[in-house]
């Protein structure tokens, strides 16, 4: 037809060597013995020496780039020194791929291949011993001249394949990279492990934050976060070398929203050492950002209304509004504000992110396979995402309002006890109180509908924290 090309050749060969005529099926069977051994030749040069010599497009891998002669890659790097080439520099080709080998085994034929190419030649330690080596060319070469080639061997060949060089990648990412110490760092960070740090950073930096970006702003609130580190962070740490702090874009390209403040677009740019930068790519940096930005402004929102306690407080006891219904209904409302994002953070740094982390130190320290920790960390990030419920646009949305509500509630206090509130602070107040329970009502709605049709079991914590009602209602009925 003109369409067939490359490895998908072997597919109209062994479809044609299923004739019943003699001649033909034992000519289609050579055809088709010769062309598995061009895949084989291919797939050793891959998967062991990480060499791709592909002229003609004709491998179902391919390279999405082109990178420098195999000739001019350094051979003689430190263990840290960055790679040439990354392993998301080679993808597969579905449609050259022979029906008859599975997504799963090209998949394999990829993930060893690029290991190869990319730490087999950068680093010092190759990825196969001497041993393995001969035993993988010895074990290919007999499927190769077989008479009738064996499909469960092939396949059997490249998962022990695929296991040696992920069982290589796990040492140089676990135990030389210190993967583990990396992810505890990570939580310190982005997730707030290091709550004080950044409590303090956000009380000094809020006049900062609350604005608007502007061109010296990142390096304003750099200077900042610096001196936070080196004011709190241990001696043994660097915090402020590894860590800094990014403000995004405030105002949209078009101009039809209006401007955010910094701290609705704060993130952190983390520093990271090679190898580990093929495991912390930036799309799963990205998704430690939205978490650490929502983590941020709770922690702002929960100082807002503690330093509106204390404004309550001294504006009780000595000013005008005294035992009032006024202040009543004031530290009411701050008191149920409090609750609400005090029960949130508590959910989150608890419920969610320290059972979410142990369970993922545990499987990367029991899993020696680099695959395997890769999927067992982005099913982290994944958990840890769904049960923040930042994923759920109602939900971010209302967090949001929330955060804000908590500024604008500390805003409308006087400063001065015996100030009075003006008829412009109290219409904003009663526009709060309204928002706050409409928000309120929102997100348990959202957290009553997730436990009752999805069966969520994280939400539902958070839920009989707000409501403890709400679930044991629904338990009696």
């Amino acid at each position: 037809s003109g369409q067939v090309h490359g490895c998908s050749i072997l597919h109209s060969l062994h479809r044609s060597s299923t004739t019943a005529l003699p001649v033909a099926k034992k000519s289609m069977s050579l055809l088709l013995r010769a062309g598995y051994g061009v895949l084989c030749q291919q797939i050793s040069s891959w998967v062991l020496y990480g060499i791709l010599h592909d002229p003609h497009k004709e491998f179902f891998v391919q390279e999405l780039r082109t990178g420098p002669p195999q000739t001019e890659r350094n051979t003689t790097s430190s263990c840290f020194e960055a790679p040439v080439e990354s392993m998301q520099d080679f993808c597969l080709k579905s449609n050259l791929l022979p029906d008859q080998l599975s997504q799963s085994f090209a998949s394999k034929v990829l993930f060893a291949g690029a290991a190869v190419r990319v730490f087999g030649q950068s680093m010092e330690k190759p990825i196969y011993n001497t041993e393995q080596e001969a035993e993988f060319l010895d074990r290919l070469q007999k499927i190769s001249e077989s008479p009738e080639i064996d499909l469960f061997q092939l396949e059997a060949f490249v998962e022990d394949v695929r296991s040696a060089a992920a069982a290589h990648l796990w040492q140089l990412f676990v135990e030389e990279g210190c993967l583990l110490v990396q992810l505890r760092l990570l939580r310190d960070a982005f997730l707030l492990g290091r709550g004080e740090l950044f409590l303090h950073f956000s009380q000094v930096a809020e006049h900062i934050l609350c604005e608007a970006r502007k061109s010296t702003t990142e390096q304003n609130i750099n200077v900042i976060f610096q001196q936070a580190c080196s004011l709190l962070q241990s001696e043994d740490e660097n915090l402020a070398e590894q860590f800094r702090i990014t403000i995004g874009p405030t105002v949209s390209q078009d101009g039809s929203q209006p401007a955010l403040a910094c701290w609705e677009t704060i993130g952190l740019n983390y520093k990271v050492k090679p190898p580990l930068h093929v495991f912390f790519t930036p799309a799963i940096m990205s998704k430690y950002n939205r978490l650490f930005r929502l983590l941020f402004g709770l922690q702002r929102a929960q100082t807002f209304l503690q330093e509106c306690w204390v404004l309550q407080c001294k504006a009780a006891r000595t000013g005008p509004l005294h035992n009032s219904d006024l202040m009543r209904r004031m530290m009411q409302l701050r008191a149920e504000m409090a609750h609400l994002l005090d029960s949130l953070q508590y959910y989150l740094q608890v419920d969610v992110i320290e059972i979410q982390l142990g369970r993922l130190l545990t499987q990367v320290n029991q899993t020696r396979d680099f695959e395997a920790i890769q999927h067992v960390h982005n099913a982290y990030l994944a958990s840890l995402l769904k049960d923040s419920m930042i994923m759920l646009q109602p939900v971010h949305n209302c967090f949001r309002s929330l955060f804000v509500l908590s500024k604008s509630l500390h805003g409308i206090f006087p400063t001065e006890a015996k100030e009075q509130l003006s008829q412009r602070q109290f219409s904003e107040f009663e526009r709060i109180e309204k928002e706050f329970r409409s928000n309120k009502l929102l997100l348990i709605k959202v957290l009553s509908s997730l436990h009752n049709k999805l069966s969520e079991t994280q939400p539902s914590q958070l839920l009989v924290r707000l409501d403890p009602g709400c679930i044991s209602a629904r338990t009696t009925n």
